[in-house]
């Protein structure tokens, strides 16, 4: 069972950002699936390794747009997703909460999408950015 389902309160209007979270999110399931049927922990590691690989990804997407686009909340943004990445690390290790740290993670896109990210978005809309 899902930890976190897509809803359109977390599309942000924004394609590549949209297709983005809705992978993360696909992404972060897998992994909590995994963690929820005690699998070989090679494998749960895997899925983090996965996931925070591709969190890493969507955030040098979202932080090159702020960059190369001044958004004025560039700083605080960053900051947030370096306590996400903070968090992450710690997924699939052997001694961590793999499961609290999931439940950790989807609670903070759930505020962070369609709060922090949808203000980007506005912003990039604003300067007629797709």
């Amino acid at each position: 069972m899902p930890i976190l389902n897509w809803k359109r309160s977390y599309e942000v209007g924004h394609d590549k950002l949209d297709g983005e979270h809705r992978k993360l999110i696909e992404m972060i399931n897998r992994a909590y699936d995994a963690a929820q049927e005690d699998p070989d922990e090679t494998i749960l590691a895997q899925l983090s390794v996965d996931m925070n690989r591709y969190a890493l990804s969507h955030f040098a997407t979202e932080e090159e747009l702020m960059h190369s686009y001044s958004y004025p909340e560039k700083e605080s943004h960053i900051a947030m997703h370096e306590n996400f990445r903070e968090k992450a690390d710690a997924c699939g290790r052997p001694d961590a909460d793999t499961i609290a740290i999931l439940r950790y993670l989807s609670n903070w896109l759930k505020g962070h999408i369609p709060g922090t990210d949808k203000k980007l978005a506005r912003f990039l809309r604003e300067k007629n950015i797709r």
